[in-house]
């Protein structure tokens, strides 16, 4: 990955030096350390193969196809998926970086007159209302279809 961080960033889309640092605060979670008799596969790897998932979708981000790339099985990404997401749910990444904007704070009151603004004025006193991932649409939505053109010049739904 540092010798050629163009080609790690293209398929991890993170710089190598934050893809370590996720790595390290991921790495002392005990759910990657077992007591089988297999060797468990190193966490950086997972990661990776995780983030490769994530950043495909289509027949690009079938299971099959992600386990072809990284070179293990179908049953191995769907662990590891399980296994580092409940690492990033279950740590203090999840404590320290992930939080609600305050009741009163200016950043909550932006972001409900973007939503009054950009979608359905009904939705501005919504919650569970923050960027997300985009799940691609394969066509333009008949109602409202403008409000689902994201940034990326897709139509898609945004997780919330």
């Amino acid at each position: 990955r540092y010798d050629f961080p163009e080609i790690f960033r293209e398929y991890a889309q993170i710089d190598p030096s934050s893809f370590d640092l996720l790595v390290s605060k991921l790495q002392p979670h005990h759910i990657f350390h077992n007591r089988s008799y297999n060797t468990p596969m190193p966490v950086d790897r997972q990661f990776l193969i995780i983030l490769y998932c994530l950043e495909h979708y289509g027949n690009g981000a079938s299971v099959k196809h992600v386990a072809d790339w990284g070179g293990v099985s179908v049953g191995t990404v769907e662990l590891g998926t399980k296994w580092v997401f409940m690492a990033i749910l279950d740590s203090t990444l999840r404590s320290e970086h992930i939080r609600w904007p305050a009741a009163q704070s200016s950043e909550r009151e932006k972001a409900k007159k973007m939503v009054e603004e950009r979608t359905i004025p009904a939705w501005r006193n919504g919650w569970v209302m923050i960027d997300g991932t985009l799940i691609p649409l394969c066509q333009r939505p008949y109602y409202y279809g403008e409000v689902f053109f994201n940034r990326k010049s897709n139509y898609s739904l945004n997780v919330q």
